[in-house]
């Protein structure tokens, strides 16, 4: 038996990444799905891999190496927290786009 201890507390966090079959995600046009993508890749969390090699050697064997990937996962509170400044900042920018547009539109009126 193998343990390994991954002090997580060390390691940097993932980034959030597009899912890549979601379908609706896929039908947003490609502007939007890139601003959206942005805000999350920035304040969302993701999985972060890590990869290394272990050696193993017992006693009267020959030496064997094993890929040893561990998936660390962020606290939900950091993704729930993450998604929350995301929506908070890209309804913020749509808000102060359509007050713009308002004006912009109210200007050409008068």
């Amino acid at each position: 038996m193998v343990v390994i201890r991954a002090e997580t507390h060390q390691l940097a966090p993932g980034k959030w990444q597009p899912p890549s079959s979601s379908i609706i995600y896929q039908r947003i046009p490609g502007f939007l799905r890139s601003w959206i993508a942005f805000h999350l890749h920035i304040f969302v969390p993701g999985v972060q891999k890590h990869e290394g090699n272990v050696r193993l050697r017992a006693s009267g064997a020959q030496p064997q190496e094993v890929i040893v990937r561990v998936d660390i996962a962020p606290p939900g509170w950091k993704v729930t927290l993450g998604w929350l400044i995301a929506i908070g900042l890209l309804s913020a920018e749509v808000f102060i786009l359509g007050l713009i547009l308002l004006l912009v539109i109210f200007l050409l009126l008068n």
